[in-house]
């Protein structure tokens, strides 16, 4: 029997979610480690430039990891070289921006052993028969969940508990995003080391409040400010596509200190799995990516002026760099 009056709680719309007949999951990574133990993995391709958590999901599972090298377009190098191979071979659709390259590759990989990382592409569409897996929190204010297209052995799962893990968005809602930033890397580390599990009731009912439309707009419009401003500079060479909704706008400069200076100047950028140091990569470009990309923030908070004034103290630091 459901509770009956008390005191008020989220007052949440009840709407859809965007991904419908999915396996709903605590988090992304728990998403692969779901397939790969229903499918019994013995061994995977997967790049260098991938998440390292993912990696070692992986490797937690003793499963044999066969690396593979990407270009300047984060593409497959030498693909040619993979048209035979048996085993599963996961590739990311990096920054939302790859989705034409997905369906291509869905057709040079016809034996159903392509497996896409969608969790910096919530909106992407999944293919027919080919494993995808989401990671909702990078888009939006929910503190854990994952959504993985999967047909095959399906097993009921019992659901998390997420109510310890909302400290850093109620810190966030309360425009105290500084306070809120520690109780957000625990809740990172605690998501790291929970076992696979459904998806909190919370976070689904969060995820059906969310206007999907004005979210993939706003996306939209605020990368192509960027683009618009920053494509004579920028050294990766990007083009976003009808059904792209990026993830954040790559700036790729070969200047040492502009993160700092844009996170001094209040403007929070991520550094994308700089944990990928330690591992030995002889890539260029996957070097490069580690250690050059600013991810520019595109998402709903951002608006024009918002992303004028990122535009403008990054031009001032590269003019006032090349003066030294």
């Amino acid at each position: 029997m459901k509770d009956i009056g008390g005191y008020f709680g989220f007052e949440l719309k009840n709407g859809n979610e965007f991904h419908s007949k999915v396996v709903r999951l605590n988090s992304g990574r728990n998403c692969l480690d779901y397939f790969l133990e229903i499918e019994n993995v013995k061994e995977i391709f997967i790049s260098h430039y991938s998440c390292p958590e993912l990696i070692e999901k992986i490797n937690n599972r003793n499963i044999k990891i066969h690396f593979y090298k990407i270009d300047e377009n984060f593409e497959i190098l030498n693909l040619d070289e993979y048209i035979d191979v048996k085993c599963f071979f996961m590739y990311t659709n990096y920054f939302g921006l790859k989705n034409s390259y997905v369906l291509f590759l869905s057709k040079f990989f016809q034996n159903n052993i392509l497996i896409i990382d969608n969790a910096q592409s919530f909106f992407s569409s999944h293919l027919d028969n080919i494993a995808t897996f989401y990671s909702p929190r990078k888009f939006f204010g929910v503190p854990d969940g994952g959504y993985l297209y999967y047909n095959k052995n399906k097993r009921v799962i019992k659901a998390d508990n997420s109510l310890q893990s909302f400290k850093h968005l109620l810190l966030g809602a309360d425009k105290q995003v500084n306070k809120g930033y520690n109780y957000y890397k625990k809740n990172e580390e605690l998501i790291k080391n929970k076992p696979t599990l459904g998806m909190s009731e919370i976070t689904r009912k969060i995820l059906k409040s969310i206007d999907y439309k004005k979210i993939k707009n706003a996306r939209r419009k605020n990368f192509q400010v960027f683009h618009e401003s920053l494509k004579p500079i920028n050294k990766i060479k990007l083009n976003i596509e009808w059904n792209d909704v990026p993830y954040f706008y790559p700036l790729m400069v070969y200047r040492e200190g502009l993160r700092q200076h844009l996170i001094k100047n209040r403007i929070y950028v991520p550094k994308l799995w700089p944990k990928l140091n330690h591992l030995k990569i002889e890539n260029k470009y996957e070097y490069n990516f580690v250690n050059y990309i600013i991810p520019l923030p595109i998402d709903h908070r951002i608006y024009k002026r918002d992303c004028l004034k990122i535009i403008k103290v990054i031009i001032e630091f590269l003019k006032n760099d090349k003066k030294k």
